[in-house]
């Protein structure tokens, strides 16, 4: 894998951090491989929320974004798992706003952010 993962397990949540470059041809398979580790993670500590924070570079083209978040369960995503995603990208942002709303649109609580802060409050807000 092209990217860097490290994990942590907070309290009531769990802390991915993933860095790297996408490889062309690659940007979709790469972004499942993380997602699905992701996903065995969350299983193995008994964590329903994900704080991900993504420094990757390079092109994450819409049909990667749309194969990814348009069957998320295909690699162990459920949708009781809450997931905020900082991506410190402005090009990966852009694009990724795509990929958060097709899963959001598909019933999974996901939400695409800027900055870590308000994205810890959107995932430790209970009443959501």
């Amino acid at each position: 894998m092209s990217y860097s993962m490290s994990t942590r397990v907070e309290d009531g949540y769990l802390r991915v951090e993933v860095s790297g470059i996408r490889i062309e041809g690659e940007t979709t398979s790469q972004a499942i491989e993380v997602w699905r580790a992701v996903a065995d993670l969350c299983e193995e500590a008994d964590r329903t929320r994900v704080l991900c924070i993504i420094d990757l570079h390079g092109d994450f083209p819409a049909g990667s974004a749309y194969q990814l978040s348009s069957d998320p369960a295909a690699f162990g995503w459920k949708r009781s798992y809450r997931a905020a995603i900082v991506d410190l990208n402005e090009e990966s942002y852009q694009q990724n706003i795509f990929t958060v709303t097709v899963a959001a649109n598909r019933g999974y609580q996901v939400k695409l952010f800027r900055e870590e802060e308000s994205a810890l409050a959107w995932l430790l807000d209970h009443e959501s």
